[in-house]
């Protein structure tokens, strides 16, 4: 697993904690979306629409859970017919 990896888990990890708000428990679910600048974009457009289409990904797979989007997501999306 690469650095960007290690540090979603992380974020993941914090987020799910139980807060404790008026003596009750509370969750948060967290799902990440990544995408790395310039190495998988090249323009803050294509940017976002590789990040909303990756965090679809992710909340279609589970919660508390992270998709890195590469190059090859791209490829294999464009061999698939989807625009």
């Amino acid at each position: 697993m690469d650095d960007s990896g290690h540090i979603a888990q992380t974020i993941i990890h914090a987020l799910t904690e139980p807060v404790l708000i008026v003596a009750k428990d509370y969750k948060v679910g967290a799902s990440l979306g990544i995408l790395i600048y310039p190495d998988d974009a090249t323009d803050s457009q294509f940017s976002m629409r590789c990040a909303n289409e990756t965090i679809y990904k992710v909340k279609e797979s589970g919660q508390n859970d992270f998709i890195s989007y590469t190059k090859n997501s791209e490829k294999n999306r464009k061999n698939n017919g989807l625009k």
